[in-house]
């Protein structure tokens, strides 16, 4: 499903949904339990900061989603071989 050029974009997709849904799962659980150190939803896990009386998630993915989605699903040289 993942394979070829078209495979690497779905699974980029994916992985960003995914990460999106597990953003707003966390929004739900920070509000009904404020004093969570440490959330994992799936596979990935964030850990819960407070900055300026604002609670939030740091993912692996938070500042550089593009970048996370590019390790999650390498580019590689064969998509551009010639036919």
């Amino acid at each position: 499903m993942y394979d070829g050029p078209e495979g690497r974009e779905y699974g980029r997709q994916t992985a960003i949904r995914s990460a999106g849904a597990a953003e707003d799962a966390a929004s739900v659980v920070l509000r009904a339990v404020p004093r969570l150190e440490k959330l994992f939803i799936g596979r990935s896990g964030g850990e819960i900061l407070e900055l300026n009386g604002t609670v939030g998630v740091v993912w692996p993915w938070t500042g550089r989603m593009d970048e996370w989605a590019d390790d999650m699903f390498p580019e590689r040289d064969e998509y551009h071989r010639e036919l």
